[in-house]
């Protein structure tokens, strides 16, 4: 067994996704899918992979309070491997290691409230994206969380002990960026753009 998983997951059937070989060998095998479509010329395909995999990630993470490594190191290879095929592996490495780092920091100054596995998703997340667009998405997934929160505390159906997962919001982070990365270029001559 790759996990030992307790607490609230059992809700989900989580058991049929963690044995022992249908993990590697699945991602192994969407790995390879995502190198033939891009060897093939269907980049265009990217977004959808990207939002699937952070939508599985936030559905988790919303559902258990988990986040699993799976989610990260699918999002981590295959954001290299976009960029590999685009020629900006280092931009990409670059922006997996500053969302890293920043979460990491933020990991440690907010006494441990927030899990390794939104560090670790930020950074697979950020591969996708140039230094610039990765402060967007960090930005962006603090936005959305304090205003879905903002609503809850006004409303009385939380109190500021209630806790937050984290997940959902860097999901909505990671996409609103990526969106803006593809759709909405930052003008050229921006450092790292």
């Amino acid at each position: 067994m790759l996990m030992k998983r307790t607490g609230s997951e059992s809700r989900l059937p989580w058991i049929f996704l963690w044995e022992e070989w249908k993990v590697p060998c699945g991602s192994a095998a969407l790995c390879l899918f995502y190198f033939v479509l891009l060897h093939e010329g269907a980049g265009f395909l990217s977004p959808a992979f990207f939002i699937l995999l952070l939508a599985g990630a936030a559905a988790e993470d919303g559902f258990t309070g988990y986040i699993s490594d799976i989610w990260s190191i699918l999002l981590t290879v295959l954001g290299l491997l976009m960029a590999f095929m685009t020629g900006d592996v280092l931009l990409s490495a670059s922006s997996g290691l500053l969302a890293a780092v920043i979460y990491t920091i933020l990991y440690f100054l907010s006494k441990k409230s927030m899990g390794t596995g939104d560090i670790f998703l930020s950074a697979g997340a950020a591969c996708w994206l140039t230094p610039v667009t990765c402060l967007l998405f960090i930005w962006f997934s603090a936005l959305t969380a304090l205003l879905f929160s903002a609503y809850f505390l006004l409303t009385g159906k939380w109190n500021r002990k209630s806790p937050v997962r984290f997940g959902p919001f860097m999901a909505l982070g990671g996409i609103l960026a990526y969106g803006m990365e593809i759709w909405l270029p930052l003008p050229p001559g921006l450092p790292f753009g």
